[in-house]
């Protein structure tokens, strides 16, 4: 290679074609920077989803504000979009709706007083502590339904079967059925939620996925979990019946708060979900 590089270093026409080479690479590198560039698709957050995102045929009204929903969790996005979407008391009215969810530490006593939702579910005692005083922000809109708070096994749940098997919770610890419930029973099993036996995981789909895995034993849930809709033969076991299940708050600045028909309908899509 050396010989090679010395042949041409020394050759007759070496600056001649070092000239043309330079003359080239230049070129080249401004035709890369001044040919037209594809268009990048617009980025969607992973944490929200929209009607203009789900539905081509949905009507925005560019003049108009977004409705803005706090869900609790990704799997009401779908069907809640599903029936404010088409209905025409919504489709239409707004630039856009956009459902949300978060992790509860992201719920802050900004998200309250700023009144960055529209509608946003939440528990009296959650938002009381984000600020006492959230009444004069947003007036609860509908009251859910107690739920049960269970252990999912694939064999008959007893106390000693949680002292010695390995258990899954949601590293949580805002969730009543993912964390708070649960260790409340540890305390009187004496399980440190410390021990080797006790997982958590980021996301309750994450928990589900290692229970079919069979990486956990035993997990913790709801009597409406995803669970319940896979062809698994599981056992369960109460942990707590009849938990609040919170509601769903409607902020003031709201500009369509006092239309009651609105209201109802929202109302209902809402408690059609959950």
């Amino acid at each position: 290679m050396n010989d090679v590089l010395t042949r041409l270093w020394n050759h007759n026409h070496a600056p001649w074609i070092f000239k043309t080479g330079c003359l080239l690479l230049i070129t080249s590198l401004l035709l890369v920077i001044q040919s037209p560039r594809a268009e990048l698709p617009p980025v969607t957050s992973f944490n929200q989803l929209s009607c203009s995102e789900l539905d081509q045929n949905y009507q925005p009204v560019s003049d108009r504000d977004q409705l803005d929903i706090l869900i609790p969790a990704h799997a009401m996005a779908l069907p809640l979009l599903s029936k404010l979407c088409e209905a025409p008391e919504f489709n239409g009215q707004y630039s856009d709706i956009v459902v949300h969810w978060l992790p509860r530490r992201q719920v802050t006593p900004k998200t309250i007083y700023s009144q960055k939702f529209d509608v946003m579910w939440a528990r009296e005692y959650q938002l009381s502590g984000l600020s006492p005083d959230y009444t004069n922000y947003y007036d609860k809109l509908l009251s859910l339904s107690g739920y049960d708070v269970l252990w999912f096994a694939n064999q008959p749940i007893d106390d000693q079967f949680l002292k010695t098997h390995r258990i899954g919770l949601l590293n949580d610890t805002f969730s009543r059925s993912g964390y708070q419930l649960p260790v409340k029973q540890f305390t009187s099993l004496s399980i440190d939620v410390r021990s080797s036996l006790v997982t958590l995981y980021p996301t309750r789909k994450a928990m589900i996925d290692a229970f079919k895995k069979g990486e956990v034993d035993v997990i913790s849930g709801t009597n409406h979990s995803p669970i319940n809709q896979y062809e698994l033969k599981v056992h369960t076991a109460v942990i707590a019946n009849g938990v609040s299940a919170g509601g769903w708050f409607v902020s003031h600045s709201w500009v369509r708060l006092s239309d009651e028909m609105l209201r109802q309908r929202l109302a209902q899509a809402l408690g059609e979900i959950g």
